[in-house]
């Protein structure tokens, strides 16, 4: 491992640097590190690649997977999920989804009454957005472009806050752009359920017995949420109100349904204390 390509952070929430390590993962030689502040309990690959390694890794990709026509659709009903519950607080309005991609959820957005845009820092995306949907989709970074405060209605992060290499800073940038009464709508993984299989020795060794492995990519996905690290930093960055949702994507396997429905039921017997969901899915007002 290149030391010049990564770099040692504290937790982003609170400073800490006394952490514990979950995982360890290995690709290409390299050894990445997945650990977890010992204070407020935020999941994050420690060291990180730089900032500049991760741009460019995406705009290196190939036009597959997330960076493809049949890639995004494979996200169709947490989409439709996701505009049903905007709808709770808009039925229209000025939207920016931000990681954007190839500009899949902008098209179906449009469709149903909002005004959308959207930007990645990937190249790749935004040719593969214009190629398919004839969008054009903003190359960069929110603190290049310079979007007026106060501009959105609905700013969206799908699968994208585990990507940031500085959250807080995005965030709080976010909630600047964001009128009054606005709305921040977020997906991303909830690592609350691994984090505590990983936290024990014991249930490593089961798993690694029964040949079962919880996989990460650390290499991508730089932060790792659970509901209460979400709600702080969401807290910590102004938003007033925070409500949490649950996913209502079909699955084939009847045991994922039910699976699916016991969560459901641990999620309102608790008024939605148990969260264990995956993805996480969340709204917070300004």
């Amino acid at each position: 491992m290149k030391q010049e390509l990564f770099r040692k952070v504290k937790c982003v929430l609170c400073g800490s640097n006394k952490e514990r390590v979950l995982k360890v993962e290995k690709k290409d030689s390299k050894t990445f590190k997945i650990i977890q502040c010992n204070k407020c309990g935020l999941v994050f690959t420690n060291p990180q690649p730089i900032p500049k390694v991760i741009r460019t890794s995406h705009n290196k990709a190939e036009k597959v997977g997330f960076y493809s026509y049949e890639g995004a659709e494979a996200y169709r009903y947490h989409y439709i999920n996701g505009i049903n519950i905007m709808k709770e607080y808009f039925n229209g309005g000025k939207l920016l989804d931000v990681g954007c991609g190839v500009g899949y959820f902008i098209k179906m957005v449009q469709n149903s009454g909002f005004d959308s845009s959207g930007i990645d820092f990937s190249s790749v995306a935004a040719e593969v957005a214009r190629e398919k949907f004839g969008l054009t989709v903003i190359v960069g970074e929110l603190a290049e472009v310079g979007f007026k405060p106060d501009s959105f209605d609905i700013v969206t992060l799908w699968n994208v806050l585990e990507h940031f290499y500085d959250p807080v800073k995005e965030i709080s940038m976010i909630y600047k752009l964001l009128k009054k009464k606005g709305i921040l709508f977020i997906e991303t993984p909830n690592i609350l359920l691994r984090s505590i299989v990983l936290r024990f020795s014991l249930t490593k060794i089961i798993l690694k017995l029964l040949h079962k492995d919880i996989s990460l990519i650390p290499w991508e996905h730089l932060f790792y949420w659970t509901p209460n690290t979400l709600k702080r930093l969401l807290l910590k960055e102004g938003f007033k109100e925070i409500k949490f949702y649950t996913v209502n994507a079909p699955v084939e396997n009847p045991l994922n349904n039910l699976i699916q429905y016991l969560k459901r039921i641990l999620f309102i017997g608790s008024i939605g204390q148990i969260n264990l969901y995956f993805p996480l899915v969340a709204v917070a007002v300004k």
